[in-house]
């Protein structure tokens, strides 16, 4: 897995000097398999392409373009070409979820052997 932390502060990983850009704005999460996600941890928020994203955590197909406080833009492409991460095919970062179990056919109500009936109940006596 690989991370690229973007902000203010200097310990990030790309480094905008805008004040509006909190100090750890956002990291961007490389899985192994393939996955990538963004994760706002920003006062301001990010867009990604058209859809504004604030404090939540966000699928990439890695073609987007990140937007920062400030208009300060970044390809998610570029960014992984420039750290030498090689793009698989995306696969989302959550796993599938289990199948369905088949539904077991529904148990027979019993029958009284005299008139192969259902049986009837009527406080305690059976018919």
């Amino acid at each position: 897995m690989h991370v690229i932390k973007i902000g203010r502060n200097p310990g990030n990983d790309i480094i905008f000097q805008d004040l509006t850009v909190s100090g750890t704005h956002a990291d961007i999460y490389v899985y192994d398999n393939g996955a990538i996600q963004i994760v706002d941890h920003s006062s301001n928020g990010t867009y990604v392409d058209q859809t504004y994203i604030h404090g939540a955590t966000m699928d990439l197909t890695g073609n987007e373009m990140l937007t920062f406080p400030g208009q300060n833009c970044v390809s998610v492409a570029q960014l992984l070409a420039h750290y030498g991460i090689q793009q698989s095919a995306p696969q989302p970062y959550y796993q599938p979820a289990p199948q369905p179990v088949a539904p077991q056919p529904a148990a027979q109500p019993a029958t009284t052997p005299a008139t192969d009936r259902p049986a009837r109940n009527f406080g305690g006596f059976s018919f």
